[in-house]
């Protein structure tokens, strides 16, 4: 009898438990889901800047933002009324100050999944310092001057005293001089922050050719190359051993130089433009082996009708991405550059509407008073669709191969605005 009634005492103890567990669970609200999660590293968002995050359903409709005042993971939270969409349009902004001009840049993804996490990787961490660079011995030169380091490059006529900054201490040095007789290189190991170096020239190797060959005779072009030590194509952290910029003439091919048995690959990075009166720039990136010609995407863009936000795109061809840019430069010379990014299925690209928060942060900002400026048609030969190019872009679990890289594109600019940038 006993033992019945400690089993009845002990039976009637965990069922009083068990219920306050059920009413505590009741009581206690469920933690929000967030509509979706991005996270910023490498310095995407800059020192004593700012960025934002607007989340917002398939026509533009406000769902949620956040700001973002440093790097790091950000949850952003439905804040509307509006049920979650199956998809959703995400824009990313942020500051970056260009030349002594504020620039606000804004990216926008129409057609994402909602719940999900993005990474966004910085073109470039913070540097750590700089040091000095002069040259000696030099034999007569035909060209302008590359002095690269992990990062950093800078193509100049100057030989003495130039500034090299850094964002590894110790590092390696890449010098590439033109001469007559050819391209030569120094290669120097370990430059440390806050030095200065006196490089002799006169024993300098001899750079190895790729020649890369254009499907068109153009007259405006910039080719570049950059080495990597490993096969991360992603670090920004790569050498530029060579780039050839366009002096007016005709061309169908160009060499581009680079130090042999150095780098494990190279990411070639080219734009052609037929003649400086064309409103068309064709692009073509490759990552791995450095190509042995330019290849053009197999699209067109027929017509462009764009106006107060509202783009309406008429193409052919095959492509997997569409981006529409529009700027805009407000009475503080705060310039705005907004570009809509959407899946070869959409020939509409509208901006989305802005939050009541980032209208008080931008208050001159209107979505009607953002000019059109170009059209871009991408196509990555390696890739399956658009979301394939966002995973790649953006999944932090994903790893992608050098092959993944490739892309080509055309661009159709509006009149004096032809930009070589296009990421």
């Amino acid at each position: 009898m006993r033992k019945f009634s400690l089993f009845v005492l002990g039976f009637t103890a965990l069922l009083v438990l068990s219920l306050a567990s059920c009413k505590k669970s009741k009581t206690e609200p469920d933690l929000p889901k967030s509509l979706f999660t991005i996270n910023f590293t490498d310095n995407y968002i800059k020192k004593q800047l700012s960025g934002f995050i607007l989340v917002s359903d398939p026509q533009g409709k406000f769902l949620g933002d956040t700001i973002c005042n440093a790097n790091g993971k950000y949850p952003v939270y439905l804040k509307s009324n509006s049920p979650v969409p199956t998809r959703l349009t995400i824009t990313v902004g942020y500051y970056e100050i260009i030349m002594h001009i504020l620039t606000i840049h804004l990216n926008t993804y129409k057609d994402v999944a909602p719940f999900g996490e993005w990474k966004m990787i910085g073109s470039r961490p913070d540097t750590v310092g700089h040091t000095t660079v002069s040259l000696t011995n030099l034999p007569v030169l035909d060209g302008s001057v590359i002095y690269s380091n992990s990062g950093y490059s800078n193509m100049t006529f100057i030989t003495s005293n130039v500034e090299q900054m850094l964002y590894l201490s110790p590092d390696d040095l890449y010098v590439k001089i033109k001469t007559r007789g050819g391209d030569k290189f120094k290669w120097l190991q370990n430059i440390k922050l806050s030095e200065s170096y006196t490089i002799d020239m006169s024993d300098a190797g001899t750079s190895a050719y790729h020649t890369i060959s254009f499907p068109v005779n153009a007259q405006d072009y910039d080719v570049s190359i950059s080495g990597y030590k490993d096969s991360n194509y992603e670090s920004p952290l790569s050498f530029v051993t060579d780039r050839v910029i366009s002096d007016g003439n005709f061309i169908n091919s160009v060499d581009l130089a680079f130090p042999p048995s150095t780098f494990s690959g190279f990411l070639t990075d080219m734009m052609i433009r037929e003649s400086y009166s064309s409103d068309l720039q064709w692009f073509n990136r490759v990552a791995g082996v450095i190509p042995d010609q330019f290849r053009k995407i197999d699209a067109s863009i027929n017509s462009v009708d764009a106006v107060a936000g509202y783009a309406l795109l008429n193409t052919s061809g095959t492509f997997m991405m569409s981006a529409i840019n529009w700027q805009f430069v407000d009475k503080d010379q705060t310039l705005f550059d907004w570009n809509i990014f959407g899946p070869d299925t959409s020939n509409v690209l509208s901006l989305p509407v802005l939050s009541p928060n980032l209208e008080k942060l931008f208050p001159n900002l209107k979505v009607d008073s953002m000019a059109y400026a170009s059209a871009e048609l991408r196509y990555y030969p390696n890739l399956n669709n658009y979301q394939d190019i966002l995973r790649m872009l953006f999944d932090p679990e994903r790893s992608n191969l050098p092959a993944d890289f490739e892309m080509r594109s055309v661009k159709k600019n509006v009149s004096g605005k032809q930009r070589i940038v296009t990421k």
